[in-house]
């Protein structure tokens, strides 16, 4: 986020576990296969997602994802 000046005041974690639940949010609508799993929202549209093992790296694939979206975040 740094990297793209962005505010991460716009940022939200949910974590969910093993059998992918989460107390905070429901979580049968973000469609989750495989854990660990990173999706990116902007409002409520997914704009990205890196499931299980990243192309980069966590950072570098997040990066990606934001860096093509940076307009709408």
């Amino acid at each position: 986020l740094d990297a793209l000046h962005m505010n991460d005041s716009n940022c939200q974690m949910v974590e969910v576990d093993r059998s992918k639940r989460s107390d905070a949010h429901n979580m049968e609508d973000w469609k989750i296969g495989t854990i660990p799993v990173l999706i990116v929202m902007c409002g409520n549209e997914e704009i990205g997602r890196v499931e299980e093992a990243p192309v980069q790296s966590w950072e570098g694939d997040l990066l990606l994802i934001l860096s093509r979206h940076r307009q709408a975040l």
